[in-house]
């Protein structure tokens, strides 16, 4: 039996979405709410920013580091500093903070994200995880 192209062009898309417990935060929640982060599945094109995510990184180091090779040794410094503090930054820890960033419904800010994946790292894991589950499974397409 053929792919019937018409028939899924015709179906209705809704992208599923998911609570998940994060009692670790409860103090950040409202009093009586329950601490739950909404997470959704991702499109294709958002998925591809979650893998171009890494290499956005190691773009804007190129060029920092280009803007920087005729100025004072400080100045490279400081930048240094800011793209890589003490460590590299994992390709993988980029590829979380942009899942969580967005797949959390509302979306939440880089740098919210950013301080969970300091303070909270199971929880960003978790996140990041279920995200990627969810968006493997992809969008209902109606019955």
């Amino acid at each position: 039996m053929a792919f019937d192209a018409d028939k899924f062009d015709a179906a209705q898309t809704n992208f599923p979405t998911k609570k998940i417990p994060v009692p670790t935060l409860k103090r950040f929640f409202e009093d009586g709410e329950d601490p739950v982060f909404e997470i959704k599945s991702l499109t294709g094109v958002e998925l591809a920013i979650v893998e171009e995510s890494a290499n956005k990184l190691a773009r804007l180091r190129g060029a920092m580091e280009a803007i920087a090779r005729d100025t004072v040794k400080g100045f490279k410094e400081g930048y240094e500093e800011l793209l890589n503090g003490d460590v590299e930054t994992p390709e993988t820890y980029m590829r979380w903070i942009t899942l969580v960033r967005l797949g959390t419904v509302p979306q939440l800010p880089e740098h919210i994200v950013v301080k969970l994946a300091f303070a909270q790292p199971g929880v960003l894991r978790r996140l990041a995880h279920e995200i990627s589950i969810l968006s493997a499974t992809g969008a209902d397409m109606g019955e």
